[in-house]
Protein backbone atom coordinates (compact mmCIF):
# COMPACT_ATOMS: atom_id res chain seq x y z
CA UNK A 1 0.00 0.00 0.00
CA UNK A 2 2.89 2.35 0.86
CA UNK A 3 4.26 1.78 -2.67
CA UNK A 4 1.21 2.33 -4.36
CA UNK A 5 0.92 5.70 -2.70
CA UNK A 6 4.66 6.38 -3.16
CA UNK A 7 3.78 6.43 -6.75
CA UNK A 8 1.21 8.85 -6.49
CA UNK A 9 3.66 11.35 -4.29
CA UNK A 10 1.52 10.94 -1.21
CA UNK A 11 2.75 9.23 2.43
CA UNK A 12 0.59 7.39 4.22
CA UNK A 13 -0.36 10.25 6.80
CA UNK A 14 -1.78 12.25 3.52
CA UNK A 15 -4.26 9.49 3.19
CA UNK A 16 -4.96 9.16 6.40
CA UNK A 17 -5.51 13.13 6.78
CA UNK A 18 -7.60 12.80 3.94
CA UNK A 19 -9.87 9.83 5.18
CA UNK A 20 -10.38 12.19 8.25
CA UNK A 21 -11.22 15.45 6.01
CA UNK A 22 -14.35 12.70 4.29
CA UNK A 23 -15.26 10.88 7.60
CA UNK A 24 -14.14 13.52 10.62
CA UNK A 25 -12.13 12.61 13.49
CA UNK A 26 -13.50 10.40 16.35
CA UNK A 27 -12.13 10.98 20.09
CA UNK A 28 -12.41 8.83 23.05
CA UNK A 29 -12.01 9.04 26.84
CA UNK A 30 -12.20 6.56 29.86
CA UNK A 31 -12.85 7.56 33.48
CA UNK A 32 -12.92 5.64 36.24
CA UNK A 33 -14.39 7.28 39.99
CA UNK A 34 -14.71 5.59 43.04
CA UNK A 35 -18.50 5.96 44.59
CA UNK A 36 -20.19 4.29 47.57
CA UNK A 37 -22.73 2.00 47.57
CA UNK A 38 -25.32 4.35 47.53
CA UNK A 39 -24.60 5.36 44.17
CA UNK A 40 -28.08 5.44 41.55
CA UNK A 41 -27.83 6.14 37.85
CA UNK A 42 -31.20 7.61 38.64
CA UNK A 43 -29.10 10.57 40.72
CA UNK A 44 -27.15 11.60 37.49
CA UNK A 45 -30.18 11.63 35.54
CA UNK A 46 -31.64 13.85 38.22
CA UNK A 47 -29.00 15.87 37.63
CA UNK A 48 -29.36 16.23 34.19
CA UNK A 49 -32.71 17.25 34.14
CA UNK A 50 -32.38 20.05 32.05
CA UNK A 51 -30.23 18.59 28.98
CA UNK A 52 -31.85 17.13 26.04
CA UNK A 53 -30.61 13.59 24.63
CA UNK A 54 -31.29 12.02 21.73
CA UNK A 55 -31.64 9.32 23.60
CA UNK A 56 -31.01 7.36 27.31
CA UNK A 57 -30.72 3.79 27.93
CA UNK A 58 -30.98 2.64 31.34
CA UNK A 59 -30.76 -0.99 33.21
CA UNK A 60 -29.06 -1.87 36.43
CA UNK A 61 -25.56 -2.34 35.34
CA UNK A 62 -25.53 0.91 33.01
CA UNK A 63 -26.42 4.21 31.53
CA UNK A 64 -25.98 5.42 28.05
CA UNK A 65 -26.58 8.57 26.97
CA UNK A 66 -26.29 9.82 22.91
CA UNK A 67 -26.47 13.11 22.27
CA UNK A 68 -27.90 14.93 19.29
CA UNK A 69 -24.28 15.88 18.03
CA UNK A 70 -23.34 12.05 18.00
CA UNK A 71 -21.38 12.06 21.38
CA UNK A 72 -22.15 8.84 24.12
CA UNK A 73 -21.47 8.91 27.20
CA UNK A 74 -21.62 4.96 28.85
CA UNK A 75 -21.99 5.50 32.80
CA UNK A 76 -21.03 1.84 34.16
CA UNK A 77 -20.87 0.24 37.72
CA UNK A 78 -18.04 -2.27 38.74
CA UNK A 79 -19.40 -5.66 39.89
CA UNK A 80 -16.30 -5.97 42.07
CA UNK A 81 -15.75 -2.52 43.87
CA UNK A 82 -17.25 0.88 44.60
CA UNK A 83 -16.40 2.02 41.02
CA UNK A 84 -17.83 4.09 38.45
CA UNK A 85 -16.36 3.68 34.91
CA UNK A 86 -17.26 6.65 32.07
CA UNK A 87 -16.70 6.09 28.56
CA UNK A 88 -17.07 9.41 26.72
CA UNK A 89 -17.15 8.98 22.67
CA UNK A 90 -17.31 12.00 20.68
CA UNK A 91 -17.11 12.96 16.60
CA UNK A 92 -15.91 16.21 15.31
CA UNK A 93 -16.09 17.44 11.58
CA UNK A 94 -12.17 18.93 12.21
CA UNK A 95 -9.50 17.43 15.26
CA UNK A 96 -9.99 20.59 16.86
CA UNK A 97 -13.61 20.46 17.10
CA UNK A 98 -13.32 16.83 18.25
CA UNK A 99 -10.65 17.87 20.91
CA UNK A 100 -13.37 20.44 22.19
CA UNK A 101 -15.86 18.25 22.51
CA UNK A 102 -13.95 16.01 24.24
CA UNK A 103 -12.63 18.23 27.06
CA UNK A 104 -16.26 19.89 27.35
CA UNK A 105 -17.67 16.41 27.80
CA UNK A 106 -14.86 15.49 30.43
CA UNK A 107 -15.10 18.29 32.31
CA UNK A 108 -18.81 18.03 32.44
CA UNK A 109 -18.65 14.62 34.24
CA UNK A 110 -15.57 15.27 36.24
CA UNK A 111 -18.48 17.87 37.84
CA UNK A 112 -21.77 16.15 37.98
CA UNK A 113 -21.02 15.92 41.90
CA UNK A 114 -23.30 12.62 42.19
CA UNK A 115 -20.43 10.14 41.38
Amino acid sequence: MAAFYKKQNKTLINILDELYQEFGYYGEKTMSFETNENFSFLNVLNKMANIRFKSINLNSNMLVLEYRDETEIIFRKSGTEPKIKVYIKVFGKSKEDMEYKLAKYCDWVQRLEVI
